[in-house]
C-alpha cells in the first residue's frame, strides 16, 4: 500500500513526467536563401514545460540530463521539380541529424526527422534547412496548411 502511494504521489506531484517538453512552429513564413543552410527561427509557443526554448532553440536545464526525444518538420513551399531540400539538426554547434528529400513539385515539399539523443545540462539543439531551388523559397508558418515544428521531450528511463 506505501509503494502504491509513493507512485501515484510521484505522479500527480508531476515527479514523474517527460519533461522538460516544449513544442514551437514560425508565426510567419521564414524566407530560406538558396544554396545555404538557414537556421530557423521559431517563434511560437505551443507549449514549453520548463522554459527550456529561447533565442531560437532548445537547451537542456541544470540537472535534466538524459535521453531526449525531438522531432522537425519543415515544410518548404513552391520548390520546383527536382529541387532538393535538407534537414540539420545541430547540438552545440555540430550536426547530429541529417534528412533530405529531392521532390519539388512546385507545391508544398516537407522534410522531417526524428531522433532520440543522449543530452548533458546545458547541451542546445537548433534546427537548419537548406534548398537548392534557382531563388529564395519559404519555410511554411502558421498561416500555411502545415507549418514547420519543432519539439521534444525528457524520455523517462
Amino acid at each position: 500500500m506505501a509503494i502504491t502511494k509513493i507512485i501515484a504521489d510521484s505522479i500527480t506531484s508531476g515527479a514523474i513526467a517527460n519533461t522538460p517538453a516544449f513544442n514551437v512552429s514560425l508565426n510567419a513564413d521564414q524566407t530560406l536563401t538558396n544554396g545555404a543552410f538557414t537556421k530557423i527561427l521559431f517563434d511560437l509557443e505551443e507549449f514549453d514545460t520548463d522554459n527550456v526554448f529561447a533565442s531560437n532553440k532548445f537547451t537542456v536545464p541544470s540537472g535534466q540530463a538524459g535521453k531526449y526525444f525531438l522531432y522537425s518538420n519543415i515544410i518548404v513551399q513552391g520548390l520546383a521539380d527536382g529541387k532538393k531540400m535538407i534537414l540539420k539538426l545541430y547540438k552545440n554547434n555540430s550536426a547530429v541529424g541529417t534528412n533530405r528529400t529531392t521532390l519539388g513539385t512546385s507545391d508544398d515539399t516537407g522534410v522531417s526527422m526524428q531522433f532520440t539523443l543522449d543530452l548533458a545540462a546545458g547541451d542546445y539543439i537548433e534546427v537548419f534547412c537548406y534548398q537548392n531551388d534557382t531563388g529564395t523559397e519559404n519555410a511554411a508558418g502558421s498561416s500555411s496548411v502545415m507549418e514547420s515544428s519543432f519539439g521534444g521531450y525528457k524520455i523517462l528511463t
